[in-house]
């Protein structure tokens, strides 16, 4: 049994304690009870192993971000490692029975992702759980729950590491523990912003008329993701539809202009040969020319048109790394967008272009050039000294 004398220097230290964490904004906490460390210690602790914990922040939200850029899909992604005070709040925060904060709390790693559509939140969460382990027990949906009359915040959060796989790698030996996803459209974290603001970290709860508004705003914010949808898909549907209308057209200077100003291919072909050092330069050299040039190769509707550039698409760099190589000076270079389309489709077919008729049909220059970078292209196994 304890002394009377053992009892009031229990007592004592207690209040100590105490005393330390309410100045830590930390009050009715039951210190002995919960964890071994001292609250000087945990700080201590955790101002030498932050860096540890900014760097896992860094390898997951990186790795989320090649995965989700891999997939196509829209998003915008924020990370952040939890500050020095922070982590001792919640390490010691009332209500909170944490006996080791360092392996306890799972969101010392926090990433949100936004997007601008609730399938896309849905399609970031299938991914995640595709490519992570998920601590499920401590993930959440929030507003799964509402009934149909209740508004407020909506988030899905998922407590993730990384997969066995990816953990046993060396690049990934900082990034062995947990954090926590936050998952959410534009509009709901326009919400979330708001209610973080106003109702959350506010020292007392607003008046009624104010948490009024704000749950108000949550319905209308509703609304604004089911109208995001509806824009989205209608913008689609006209967008194929457009699309569908000027590909059946027949080849024209007007449709190749269009073509060339939206074309995938021919713009990342300008942006490669502009990290070469080559002018791509916007508008037309010779429209008339490049239509000639594809009625020559029987391209004559805008259908035609994306086959061949289709077709062309991954080896294309190939033909311009080989043509760069045959000119010394690749700072002089100066084309354009009608100009790329023309290279490729003459490069393409030596039967219907050959060396003469490039020169006396087509008066283009340099044909020598062409006609070496060709043959490359189309023989990769041809010795290059000729």
């Amino acid at each position: 049994m304890m002394n009377s004398a053992c009892a009031a220097s229990f007592a004592m230290a207690a209040i100590l304690a105490e005393s330390l964490l309410i100045g830590r904004g930390c009050q009715g906490i039951d210190y002995a009870v919960r964890m071994a460390l001292s609250p000087d210690e945990v700080r201590a602790r955790y101002e030498r192993e932050r860096n540890d914990y900014k760097e896992q922040t860094l390898q997951i939200g990186g790795l989320i971000r090649d995965l989700l850029d891999a997939r196509g899909i829209r998003y915008s992604l924020e990370s952040r490692t939890k500050g020095i005070e922070e982590f001792c709040e919640k390490a010691f925060r009332p209500g909170k029975k944490y006996t080791d904060p360092f392996s306890q709390i799972l969101d010392i790693s926090g990433i949100r992702i936004v997007t601008l559509l609730r399938q896309e939140v849905e399609d970031v969460i299938g991914l995640l759980r595709a490519e992570f382990d998920i601590d499920e027990g401590n993930s959440i949906d929030k507003g799964a729950d509402f009934n149909a009359n209740v508004f407020g915040y909506i988030s899905k959060h998922l407590i993730l590491r990384l997969d066995s796989q990816r953990r046993s790698q060396q690049e990934y030996r900082g990034a062995l523990g947990w954090a926590e996803v936050q998952v959410r459209t534009s509009a709901q974290h326009t919400w979330a912003l708001l209610d973080t603001l106003v109702r959350y970290k506010a020292a007392e709860d607003p008046p009624l008329h104010v948490q009024r508004r704000i749950y108000g705003l949550a319905a209308l914010l509703e609304l604004v993701d089911r109208e995001n949808e509806s824009i989205v898909a209608d913008w689609d549907f006209f967008a194929t539809e457009l699309t569908n209308t000027w590909l059946n057209q027949p080849l024209s200077a007007s449709l190749l202009e269009r073509y060339l100003n939206s074309s995938e291919v021919i713009l990342s072909t300008a942006s490669y040969l502009a990290e070469r050092g080559v002018g791509v330069f916007e508008g037309y050299d010779d429209l008339a020319l490049c239509v000639r040039v594809c009625t020559a190769a029987n391209i004559s509707t805008g259908i035609d048109l994306q086959r061949f550039i289709d077709g062309v698409a991954d080896t294309s760099p190939a033909f311009f790394e080989l043509l760069l190589a045959t000119h010394e000076d690749q700072n002089s270079l100066r084309w354009t967008p009608d100009t790329l389309l023309v290279l490729l489709i003459v490069a393409s077919d030596p039967q219907r272009f050959s060396e003469t008729s490039l020169t006396d049909e087509f008066s283009l220059g340099s044909t020598w050039r062409i006609i070496l970078a060709r043959k490359r292209w189309l023989n990769p196994d041809m010795p290059r000294a000729d």
